[in-house]
């Protein structure tokens, strides 16, 4: 279908007219609070370039801050994300993976972020959304970005804290200059050994 289309080539330099329309609204905000003007204000602050760019550009800068405030947070989310493969796979072979009947693998447990993501894409696009829409809420992308990223943000929080409460209970292993000796019976009776000055009772099946 590409040849119905009419393709417009680029015209001028997209990127500097929004450095140069940012710069313009900073000059004209920092001359107005300096003329300490009480009429005048605007409602954004990039509004205040309208003298001389047009308000598609400024529009284009605010949707262009809006988006660039949450690329901070992509490299520790996807850090944090990938641990899905390594980190939480380990974690997952520390803890009761039994479902019933049913035991699973630790690295089965990495399907249930697909199967998350299958049940609940069309529960938010059938019902949560139209609903938080109908009531003016969520209804930007870049807001539902954020509510996701922060819902993201308390899962991880989430996972080291179930982290931190499996390594109470784990043994740990000897300091510098110690060594551990595991002793298991497999008889049907007790065990009683001396070593050195340690007296060591067993018993059966332990």
């Amino acid at each position: 279908g590409t040849p119905t289309y009419k393709i417009y080539p680029a015209t001028g330099n997209l990127f500097c007219k929004v450095l140069n329309a940012t710069g313009s609204a900073i000059i004209n905000k920092i001359k107005w609070y300096v003329s300490k003007k009480k009429g005048g204000a605007k409602e954004h602050w990039l509004d205040w370039a309208d003298e001389k760019y047009e308000p598609e550009i400024i529009t284009d800068a605010k949707r262009l801050y809006s988006v660039l405030a949450l690329y901070p947070l992509l490299p520790m989310y996807w850090a944090l994300y990938e641990q899905q493969g390594s980190r939480w796979t380990l974690q997952a072979q520390e803890m009761d993976r039994n479902v019933g009947s049913i035991k699973l693998k630790p690295d089965q447990l990495q399907s249930l972020n697909v199967l998350f993501v299958l049940l609940l894409l069309p529960l938010f696009e059938g019902f949560i959304y139209p609903q938080l829409e109908k009531r003016k809420l969520l209804i930007q992308p870049v807001t539902r970005m954020s509510i996701g990223m922060l819902g993201a943000a308390v899962a991880f929080c989430i996972t080291g804290i179930v982290q931190v409460q499996i390594q109470k209970w784990q043994v740990m292993p000897p300091s510098d200059g110690m060594t551990e000796l595991k002793i298991f019976n497999g008889a049907p009776c007790q065990f009683n050994i001396d070593f050195l000055e340690h007296h060591v009772v067993t018993d059966p099946h332990t």
